[in-house]
């Protein structure tokens, strides 16, 4: 950083300036985000947070493969069947992502 002049920078609130979130979320409802696994750690780097604290009070709901969250910060949705192995989910990851969207946004559109 000394020789280059560099500044160090969050990969998040990079990326976050590039897409020019803020005003994306500004014009939604409902943020939607995915993860692979939300647990206790997520709060400590992963984008889902980030986001989420960006949201501030907006709708704002987060999937998953896995939740181990111990948490409340925000609803998380877990698209993994239970009845199945972590393989069979991984090979259904978007049948099983179809299948709790929709039955997500039923649900929202509701209230």
């Amino acid at each position: 950083m000394f020789f280059l002049n560099a500044q160090l920078k969050s990969g998040v609130e990079t990326f976050f300036n590039l897409v020019d979130i803020e005003s994306k979320i500004k014009r939604a409802d409902l943020v939607i985000t995915g993860e692979g696994k939300i647990d206790s750690q997520s709060k400590f780097g992963k984008v889902v947070y980030s986001l989420k604290e960006k949201c501030g009070s907006k709708n704002f709901v987060a999937f998953c493969g896995v939740n181990n969250s111990k948490e409340n910060a925000f609803e998380i949705v877990s698209i993994n069947d239970e009845n199945l192995s972590l393989e069979e989910n991984i090979k259904n990851t978007e049948i099983n992502l179809r299948k709790n969207l929709q039955k997500y946004l039923k649900k929202y559109l509701k209230n």
